[in-house]
């Protein structure tokens, strides 16, 4: 992997185990801090560190605005579930 910053994770490798890893990108699509990285054991793409303290709360109240670009869910994504 060549021009990849190879650092060792906060959080192990979801696969490996392994802290081991090369950075893949520093942002989100919205330009946001979040950090992926590859696993230099396993190739599994992984954030790390995870992002949210109280990660369920972001899914809660944060991810459909972020996401869809609305709070509300619409009726035809209410009823495919």
């Amino acid at each position: 992997m060549h021009n990849l910053i190879s650092v060792n994770t906060k959080r192990a490798c979801p696969l490996s185990g392994s802290h081991s890893a090369y950075v893949v990108s520093d942002k989100d699509r919205h330009g946001k801090n979040l950090r992926n990285v590859i696993s230099r054991e396993s190739g599994l793409i992984f954030v790390d560190p995870i992002p949210f303290e109280n990660t369920e709360e972001f899914y809660k109240k944060e991810y459909r605005k972020s996401y869809k670009g609305i709070i509300t869910p619409k009726k035809k994504h209410i009823y495919r579930a």
